[in-house]
């Protein structure tokens, strides 16, 4: 909820910015005055369609960063509660892939599918 509303605030302020913009060049002395209403809408439709492609890539990064920071305190819960074992040397890796499979297995079983169901399509389209 509050990233959409970055988002909104980020293409009305793009959008009126070059609104704002294009209505001084063309009010100025330096252009021809035909008109302003229909250049100006014009602005504001490429620079509202523009922002909205460029800030849903950077809601999806946003997203996806976040996912991956939480999926990496997670593994280090997971590393932190398996004090017992060793994590160095070549069993490193094989204990690192084991804990992986059941952090699987556990999200497979349906503990974190929940969170992907109440993701809607608008979350996921970019």
């Amino acid at each position: 909820v509050v990233g959409d509303f970055v988002v909104l605030v980020g293409k009305l302020s793009i959008t009126l910015t070059c609104g704002g913009a294009a209505y001084l060049y063309l009010t100025s002395g330096n252009a021809a005055n035909n008109g302003v209403a229909l250049p100006v809408c014009f602005v504001c439709f490429v620079a509202f369609f523009t922002a909205t492609m460029f800030l849903g890539v950077l809601s999806a990064t946003a997203d996806a960063l976040l996912q991956a920071c939480i999926v990496d305190e997670e593994l280090q819960q997971l590393l932190a509660n398996s004090g017992e074992r060793e994590l160095q040397g070549e069993g490193r890796d094989k204990d690192l892939r084991h804990l992986l499979v059941e952090q699987a297995e556990q999200w497979a079983a349906g503990e974190a599918v929940q969170a992907y169901d109440s993701l809607t399509e608008d979350d996921c389209s970019l």
